[in-house]
């Protein structure tokens, strides 16, 4: 009976030491922020990194790491699991299969979810289904639902396609489920885009290009390239349209989006700029000669409003004679 007990005991130390040797390859790092991105090839990428400690009292995510390999990322405010994150709901969890990488989204009650992401315009997408090529780079990838069924995206695309080029560039194609090619966003309307990123990773360029690769204009839209500005921590704080010779060009009437300007700054009221925290910002236009202008609703001026715990409140709008716009 001893001999029993003392095996159970061994046992259990055995057991235990071999989960605290797994958990000693994990790592866990905060971050109050997650920089835009603009395509699911580029990958989530923190910013505002903060201890553990400052996490306590701060909206944060967590990325867990094993062996540098990333496993999950999770968001959190008030110390708690929240659905308000970048992506839509609390939690991103990463599968590494031989020839495929596999993103799942789950809420704060560890259910099944669907992700929400600009380039995507809703879908009950659960599941991003990345095919790898020989060199593990992402080549394709798909949408699920949560039954495990492919499905289109808001935007309708139901396939991606990515060709890297080296490690901060890649070319990106849509198409429909009819296989016909469908567009990166209404507000970015380019059927072949090359994308970029800086040395830190933030997003950097999405060009409009043709087969073989080489900037063209999008006469329907009026632009070639967007030019995004990220400052050092990851801040978004503005971007540009320019034709193919690099210079300032205004957008044009197309999709229904918003056009007849040419850059947007944002000015915000910062709290903490190395972590991204701020108490509001300005959004401001200007035209093709780089002087403030209005868009086609006549406005100059949007002011976004926070309440103190860093929550949207309200906007107002503006022209540029400083007028509130109702």
């Amino acid at each position: 009976m001893k001999l029993l007990k003392l095996l159970s005991v061994n046992l259990l130390v055995i057991l235990m030491l071999g989960q605290i040797e797994k958990d000693e390859n994990l790592v866990t790092e905060y971050y109050t922020n997650i920089a835009g991105i603009i395509s699911p090839n580029l990958e989530y990428l923190g910013r505002g990194k903060i201890s553990k400690a400052q996490a306590k009292t701060l909206k944060h995510y967590r990325f867990i790491y094993n062996k540098r390999r990333l496993l999950k990322i999770q968001y959190f405010e008030n110390n708690q699991p929240n659905d308000n994150s970048y992506y839509g709901t609390h939690e991103v969890k990463y599968n590494y299969l031989k020839d495929q990488l596999i993103r799942s989204y789950y809420n704060a009650k560890g259910k099944k979810a669907s992700t929400y992401r600009h380039y995507y315009s809703g879908g009950n997408i659960h599941k991003e289904v990345f095919q790898l090529d020989k060199n593990k780079d992402r080549a394709s990838l798909i949408l699920k639902d949560s039954a495990n069924n492919q499905i289109e995206s808001g935007m309708g695309s139901y396939q991606f396609k990515f060709h890297k080029i080296d490690d901060k560039s890649f070319i990106q194609k849509q198409f429909k489920k009819d296989g016909s090619a469908n567009v990166l966003t209404l507000y970015f309307p380019f059927y072949t885009s090359k994308i970029t990123t800086q040395k830190n990773g933030f997003l950097h360029t999405i060009s409009n290009v043709n087969d073989e690769g080489d900037l063209i204009m999008n006469d329907s839209a009026g632009y070639a390239s967007v030019i995004f500005d990220f400052d050092e921590f990851g801040n978004e704080l503005g971007w540009s349209f320019q034709n193919v010779s690099g210079n300032l060009s205004n957008r044009e009437d197309y999709l229904g989006m918003d056009y007849g300007f040419a850059k947007v700054v944002y000015k915000f009221n910062w709290e903490n700029k190395r972590l991204g925290l701020h108490k509001g910002f300005q959004e401001v236009y200007f035209d093709e000669h780089n002087k403030p202008t209005e868009n086609n609703k006549g406005t100059h001026l949007i002011k976004y409003e926070y309440d103190q715990s860093g929550n949207f409140s309200g906007m107002r709008k503006y022209n540029l004679d400083g007028k509130e716009i109702k």
